[in-house]
C-alpha cells in the first residue's frame, strides 16, 4: 500500500505536460481546483517549450491546490511527464493531458482503487462531437472510453488519464522518451504499460472520469498518422511479443486488399493527406463543416497515410507478403 498522509488520506501529485495549449490547460487547472481532495494534493504543470504565453496566463489562474509551473525546452511528451514526476512529492502520480476536465470526485475514485490494492489505475474519459476541430457533423454525439476493470492490456493504458504509485514509476524508470522525440507521437504509455504489467497490479476504473475537451486541427490530425506509425513501429521493435495484439488492436487483418496495395505507393498518400488537411481546414469555415462526407474524407486520408507509413517503417510486414523484420 502507498504511504498516506495524516488521517489516512492518500497523497496525490497531479502531473500535466503542456505544449502550445494555453487555453485548454487553464480550463483544466480550473477543474482541478474544484476537486475534492486532501491538503496534501499538489499540481505540477510542465510547460514543454511553449511559445503561447502559457506560463504567464496559467500563473494568473486561481487554483485552490498548490500549483508549480516548470518550464523546459521542448523535449516531447514523455520527457515532460518524467520531469513532472521527478519533481513530485505525492505517493500517487496522476498523469493528465492538458485538455482533460476533471469531475469533482476524480481523486476519490482513484484513491478507492489504490486502497483496494492497485499499483496503477487506468481512468476513463468522454469526448463530445468530432475530434477534428471545426467539423460539426457529430455535434452532440458523446463517445465513452472506458478501460476494462480487469485483465487490463497495455493497449488499454492511456497516458492522458493514468495514475500510478510513485515508487513503482521510479522503479520502472518512467516513460521511454524515445517514443515522443523528433516528431513522434504515442506508444510511450503502452511501452510503460508492458513493463508495468510484468510485475504490478493494474486495474481499469470506469468510474474515474474526465471530459476530453480539445479538438485537433485537420492538418495536425493527418500529421499524426505518420507520427503514430513511427512510434508503433518502434514499439514492435522493442516488444515483438505484442505483434498479434497490435494486429488485433489496429484492425490490420481487416484492411482491404485495395488499401494494402495503395499503401505501397510512395509519397502520394502523404501528399494527399497534406492536401486534404488544407481542404478540410477551409471547409470548416463554410457550411460544409456539417458534412458527414468531409469528416469521412479526413478519416480516409488518415488511414491511407497511416498504413503507408506502417509499410515504409517495415512494421507488420506480413500484411504485404514480406518477411517479418521486427
Amino acid at each position: 500500500m502507498p504511504p498516506a498522509a495524516e488521517g489516512g488520506a492518500l497523497t496525490f501529485s497531479i502531473v500535466i505536460p503542456t505544449y502550445q495549449g494555453v487555453d485548454s490547460i487553464c480550463d483544466t487547472v480550473r477543474s482541478i481546483s474544484a476537486l475534492r481532495c486532501s491538503d496534501r494534493t499538489e499540481l505540477i504543470v510542465v510547460v514543454d517549450g511553449s511559445t503561447d504565453a502559457t506560463t504567464s496566463k496559467l500563473a494568473a489562474v486561481e487554483c485552490r491546490i498548490p500549483l508549480r509551473i516548470i518550464e523546459q525546452p521542448n523535449r516531447g511528451l514523455a520527457a515532460a511527464r518524467n520531469r513532472g514526476a521527478g519533481e513530485a512529492t505525492g505517493a500517487i502520480l496522476l498523469f493528465l493531458d492538458d485538455d482533460m476536465i476533471c469531475l469533482p470526485d476524480l481523486l476519490e475514485r482513484h484513491a478507492r482503487a489504490f486502497r483496494d490494492g492497485a499499483d496503477a489505475v487506468v481512468g476513463a474519459f468522454t469526448e463530445a462531437g468530432s475530434p477534428i476541430a471545426g467539423l460539426t457533423y457529430a455535434e452532440g454525439a458523446i463517445r465513452n472510453f472506458e478501460p476494462p476493470s480487469k485483465s487490463v492490456s497495455a493497449f488499454d493504458i492511456y497516458g492522458g488519464h493514468f495514475a500510478v504509485r510513485r515508487d513503482v514509476f521510479e522503479q520502472l524508470g518512467g516513460f521511454d522518451v524515445s517514443f515522443t522525440q523528433e516528431g513522434n507521437y504515442g506508444c510511450e504509455d503502452r511501452d510503460f504499460g508492458l513493463r508495468l504489467l510484468e510485475t504490478f497490479v493494474v486495474v481499469g476504473n470506469p468510474n474515474a472520469v474526465c471530459r476530453h475537451e480539445k479538438q485537433i486541427s485537420p492538418i495536425d490530425y493527418l500529421r499524426r498518422a505518420r507520427q503514430s506509425a513511427r512510434s508503433e513501429a518502434r514499439l514492435l521493435a522493442k516488444h515483438p511479443e505484442v505483434r498479434d495484439e497490435m494486429i488485433r488492436w489496429s484492425g490490420a487483418a481487416n484492411r482491404s486488399k485495395r488499401l494494402r496495395l495503395l499503401s505501397q505507393v510512395p509519397i502520394v498518400p502523404q501528399i494527399v493527406a497534406g492536401c486534404v488537411g488544407v481542404a478540410v481546414t477551409a471547409a470548416a469555415r463554410t457550411p460544409l463543416r456539417r458534412s458527414r462526407g468531409v469528416e469521412r474524407l479526413c478519416h480516409a486520408a488518415y488511414a491511407w497515410s497511416y498504413w503507408s507509413s506502417v509499410y515504409r517503417e517495415g512494421a507488420l510486414p506480413e500484411l504485404w507478403g514480406r518477411n517479418a523484420v521486427c
